[in-house]
C-alpha cells in the first residue's frame, strides 16, 4: 500500500465507529494494516483477482437483495451505501497481501472482461483501490453519522493525514498545519451558517403560511383537526404493546405529537424543524435530557410502517435504550421521529414525572385563534378564572368539563352559525376528546397559562393473552399539556367514561383477531425484536468472515494456478519503511550545492531551484546534465511506475560525474 502508515486502518475504524460496529471494524483494520509487517507477499495472478472480484460482486448483490427484502424504509439506497465497505473489503485486503501495488482493470468487472470492444492495454492498466476504498468508507460513515462535531473532526483529521504525504517542502510543517486548521474551521462555520439559514427559512415560511392560509404542514403530515380521531375509534388493530418495568406501573399516556397553533378547527405544529438526537454508544441509548427524580421504565413494542415515522413515548422521557434505528429526530415541541427502522421496533423508555424535555413556553403557547376570543372570555368570566391562581384555574377548568359535559362521538352538525368550538362550549356541552383538549388549551391560554395540544394513545387495556398492555387504534386520544411549577404536565379533562364507551364499540371478532395478532407479533418479534437486524450489521459481517476465509483457502489450493510467495530481504524491508525514491542519488547533489551556497529556499520547488542553479557560472556547460538528473529523480520519486534498472544506473553514474566535477573545482 502506498498510503501513510495506518491511514487506511484509521478510516475503516472511523467508519465502524459511525455505524456502531467498532470491534469488527478494528479487526478489519488490523488485518489489512498487518500485511505491512509480513516478510512475504503473494504473487496473485489476474485470474485470482478475477475470482476475488466476482466473489465481492456476489456478496454485494446478496447484500442489496437482503436490504430490499428486509427494509421498507424509503432510505434503502442510503442503507446500501452505509454498508458498502463490507462487500468491497476483500478486494482491498487481497491487494494489500499481493506483490502488486494495484489490480488490473480487466480483473474487476466480469462484464468488462468479456467485452470484445475493450483494448488489451486498457484491461492491463492497474488501479490502486486503497484511496477509492477510503472514499467509500467516508461516504458510508457520512450516511450513518449522528451529525455531531466529532464526525466533522474525524473527516478533517483523515483528510489532513492523507494530504500530509503530499505536502510541499516549500512550506514548513507548522504553516501547513495552520492552513489545514483554518480551512477546517471556515468549513465548519460555513456549514453551521447554511444550517441556521435553512432552519430560519423553514420557520419563516411556516409562519407566513400560517398567517395567510391558516393551514400548517410539516414533513411528517402531523396535522389534526376536530373530528379526525373518530375514524380510529372503531378499529381494534393493535399498534403497540407496553410492558412496565419491574415495580413500575404502566405509563398512562403515550404521546406521539404536540401542536401549538389552532386555526379554522385545525391544530398544527409551528416548528417543523427536527434536529438529530445524539446516540450514546456506551449506554446504547438515545439521550433526550438529564434524569431528575425517581426514574421509571417501560418497554414498548411498536409497529413502524414504512421503516420511518413518529415514535410514541411517555411524557417525561429522558432516555431511550435498545432502539435499533438509523436516526432519531426531535423538534422543539418534543415530537420524536425515527428513520430506517424494522417493521417492529422495541425500545426501553426511561421517564420521570418531574421533568420534561420539551422547550419552555413561547409566544405561540399563549396565542388564541381569531373569532373565538369572545366565547372564551364568556366562559372564563363565568368560571371566575381571571381572579384565580394557575393551580386554582386548572382545577376549575377540570371540574367544569367533568361535571357539566358529556362524552359523545357524534356531536351535532347543525350549530346555528356558531363555530364547532363555540357550539361545544356554549350549547351542546357534548363532544369527543379533541373538543375537550382544544377547549382546555384555549381556556388556559385565555387566563395566561401556557398550554399545548397533544395527541397519542392511552395505556389502560391489560391483555392476559399478551401478558402486557396492548394499545389499539381506538385508544387514540387527545389531551392537554399545561405549564405549571416550571414544567409541562399532562391534563386530561375528557370525562373518564370515554374509554368504556369506546371499548363497547369493539367487534365480536376481536378475540379471534387478538390470537392472530399474537402470532404475528411473535413472528415479528423473532425476526426483528429478539435478534439484531441489518441495522446492526451482524448478519452481513458474520457471513462475510467465513466466506472470506474459504475464498483465501480456495485460491491457495486451486490446481492449475501458479502462485509464488516472495520473501523480502532485510535490505528490502528497510527500504519499505521509506517512501518511493527516498534513496535517490539526486540528494547527494542537493547536499553538495547547499554547502556551496546554493541552498534551496522553502518556497522553491525542485525544478525551480535547479533552473536557478543551472543559470549560474558554477554549472557552466553541465546544465543539460543537471536537468536530466532532475528528470530521472522526479520520475523515480513521484511516478508510480518508477524508473527501470538501466535508468537508475544512469542516474547514479551522472551523479558521480557531477561529484567528481565539483571535487576538481
Amino acid at each position: 500500500m502506498n498510503t501513510p502508515f495506518f491511514l487506511l486502518g484509521a478510516t475503516i475504524i472511523f467508519w465502524g465507529w459511525q455505524v456502531q460496529i467498532p470491534f469488527i471494524a478494528t479487526i478489519m483494520a488490523l488485518l489489512v494494516e498487518g500485511t505491512r509487517f509480513l516478510s512475504w507477499k503473494c504473487d496473485f495472478s489476474t485470474r485470482d483477482f478475477s475470482y476475488i472480484s466476482d466473489f465481492c460482486s456476489i456478496l454485494l448483490v446478496a447484500m442489496v437483495i437482503y436490504i430490499f427484502a428486509s427494509s421498507t424504509s424509503a432510505r434503502t439506497l442510503l442503507l446500501i451505501i452505509k454498508w458498502l465497505p463490507l462487500p468491497l473489503y476483500p478486494l482491498v485486503f487481497f491487494q494489500s497481501l499481493s506483490t502488486s501495488s494495484g489490480i488490473e482493470l480487466g480483473a474487476l468487472l466480469w462484464i468488462y472482461r468479456k467485452s470484445r470492444n475493450n483494448k488489451p492495454e486498457i484491461l492491463k492498466r492497474q488501479i490502486d483501490l486503497t484511496y477509492p476504498y477510503m472514499t467509500v468508507c467516508i461516504l458510508a460513515a457520512s450516511v450513518a453519522n449522528n451529525r455531531s462535531i466529532a464526525f466533522y473532526a474525524g473527516v478533517c483529521i483523515i483528510i489532513a493525514w492523507a494530504l500530509m504525504s503530499f505536502r510541499s517542502r516549500r512550506y514548513s510543517l507548522g504553516s501547513w498545519l495552520s492552513l489545514i486548521l483554518l480551512a477546517a474551521f471556515l468549513g465548519y462555520i460555513g456549514h453551521l451558517s447554511l444550517h441556521y439559514l435553512q432552519k430560519q427559512l423553514e420557520e419563516t415560511f411556516t409562519r407566513w403560511l400560517t398567517e395567510l392560509i391558516g393551514i400548517g404542514t410539516d414533513p411528517y403530515e402531523s396535522t389534526t383537526s376536530l373530528g379526525d380521531i373518530i375514524e380510529l375509534k372503531h378499529s381494534s388493530k393493535i399498534i403497540a404493546r407496553v410492558k412496565p418495568g419491574h415495580g413500575n406501573k404502566a405509563p398512562g399516556y403515550l404521546r406521539t405529537a404536540t401542536y401549538n397553533i389552532f386555526r379554522t378547527s385545525v391544530w398544527f405544529d409551528s416548528s417543523p424543524y427536527f434536529r438529530p438526537v445524539l446516540y450514546d454508544s456506551g449506554s446504547q441509548s438515545w439521550k433526550l435530557g438529564l434524569p431528575s427524580g425517581k426514574p421509571k421504565k417501560a418497554t414498548i413494542f411498536y409497529y413502524l410502517e414504512g421503516g420511518s415515522g413518529i415514535l410514541p413515548i411517555p411524557t417525561g422521557t429522558y432516555r431511550i435504550a435498545r432502539l435499533f434505528v438509523s436516526r432519531v429526530l426531535v423538534n422543539r415541541l418534543g415530537t420524536l421521529t425515527v428513520e430506517e427502522g424494522p417493521k417492529l421496533i422495541s425500545y426501553d423508555t426511561y421517564y420521570t414525572d418531574t421533568i420534561t424535555t420539551d422547550t419552555p413556553p413561547v409566544a405561540n403557547d399563549l396565542k388564541l385563534p381569531p373569532g373565538e376570543e369572545n366565547t372564551l372570555d364568556t366562559v372564563a368570566k363565568k368560571l371566575g378564572l381571571y381572579s384565580l391562581t394557575p393551580h386554582q384555574a386548572v382545577r376549575a377548568i377540570d371540574a367544569f368539563f367533568r361535571s357539566r359535559f358529556t362524552y359523545s362521538l357524534h356531536p351535532p352538525l347543525q350549530r346555528g352559525g356558531l363555530s364547532p368550538l363555540s357550539y361545544f362550549l356554549l350549547k351542546s356541552h357534548a363532544g369527543h376528546c379533541e373538543y375537550f383538549a382544544t377547549a382546555t388549551v384555549l381556556l388556559l391560554r385565555k387566563t395566561g397559562i401556557p398550554a399545548r395540544y397533544v395527541t397519542g394513545y392511552v395505556v389502560r387495556e391489560y391483555s392476559r393473552l399478551e401478558k402486557m398492555y396492548v394499545v389499539r387504534q381506538r385508544h387514540a386520544h387527545a389531551w392537554t399539556l399545561v405549564f405549571l411549577d416550571g414544567r409541562w404536565q399532562n391534563l386530561d379533562t375528557t370525562p373518564q367514561a370515554w374509554f368504556s364507551r369506546d371499548t363497547s364499540l369493539r367487534s365480536d371478532w376481536e378475540s379471534l383477531y387478538d390470537i392472530w395478532a399474537k402470532v404475528a407479533f411473535l413472528y415479528y418479534k423473532w425476526k426483528w425484536g429478539e435478534r439484531k437486524n441489518l441495522i446492526s450489521g451482524q448478519v452481513i459481517i458474520w457471513l462475510t468472515v467465513p466466506i472470506l476465509v474459504f475464498l483465501l483457502v480456495r485460491i491457495y489450493t486451486r490446481r492449475g494456478i501458479v502462485r509464488k510467495m516472495r520473501f523480502r530481504s532485510a535490505g528490502e524491508r528497510e527500504l519499505l519503511k521509506h517512501h518511493q525514491g527516498k534513496d535517490s542519488d539526486f540528494y547527494a547533489i542537493e547536499k553538495v550545492l547547499s554547502t556551496l551556497g546554493y541552498e534551496r529556499q522553502p518556497w522553491e520547488s525542485v525544478k525551480e531551484w535547479v533552473e536557478r542553479v543551472a543559470s549560474s557560472p558554477l554549472v557552466g556547460d553541465r546544465s543539460d546534465d543537471l536537468r536530466r538528473i532532475t528528470e530521472l529523480h522526479y520520475r523515480y520519486r513521484f511516478d508510480p511506475e518508477g524508473i527501470d534498472p538501466a535508468e537508475k544506473k544512469e542516474l547514479a553514474r551522472m551523479v558521480r560525474n557531477w561529484q567528481k566535477h565539483f571535487e576538481k573545482h
